[in-house]
C-alpha cells in the first residue's frame, strides 16, 4: 500500500464511513503525515449515525484518542493502558467541523533527573 503524507477525508459523512476510513488509512500513513477529517458536524446529526455525545460518532471517538495519546502517563496501569494509537498518534487538533490528526512514531517517555533547582535560585520566589 502506498504511504500517504496527507489524507483529507471528504468522503462519506456517516459515522461508520468516517471511522472506517480513519481506521484503514491512519495506521499506514507516513511518519509526520496529517489526516484531516472534515464535515464532522455530522457527528451531531442522528440521520448520519451521530448525536450529541453519541459514543459511536467520529467526534466522540477523536475525544477518546486524547486518552490514548497520554496513556503512558497514567498511574492506573490496569484500566488505562497504551495501545497502538499511543505509539502512532503524535497530535490531535479540533477545529470547527474538522479534526486533524498527526501521525508519528511516538516512543514511551523516559524520566531522568538532571539536577536540582533550589527555591532560592528561582527569580521571584
Amino acid at each position: 500500500m502506498p504511504v500517504a503524507h496527507v489524507v483529507i477525508d471528504d468522503g462519506g459523512h456517516h459515522m461508520k464511513q468516517q471511522l472506517m476510513s480513519f481506521h484503514e488509512m491512519f495506521p499506514h500513513m507516513a511518519e509526520g503525515g496529517v489526516y484531516i477529517c472534515e464535515d464532522v458536524e455530522t457527528s451531531y446529526w442522528r440521520e448520519f449515525g451521530g448525536g450529541y455525545r453519541k459514543p459511536d460518532s467520529f467526534v466522540e471517538y477523536a475525544k477518546r484518542l486524547v486518552d490514548s495519546m497520554n496513556a503512558w502517563h497514567s498511574k492506573d496501569a490496569n484500566s488505562f493502558v497504551p495501545d497502538q494509537m499511543t505509539t502512532i498518534l503524535a497530535g490531535l487538533h479540533f477545529y470547527a467541523n474538522i479534526v486533524v490528526l498527526e501521525r508519528g512514531n511516538v516512543e514511551m517517555p523516559q524520566q531522568s533527573e538532571r539536577g536540582r533547582i533550589r527555591l532560592e535560585d528561582v527569580p521571584g520566589s
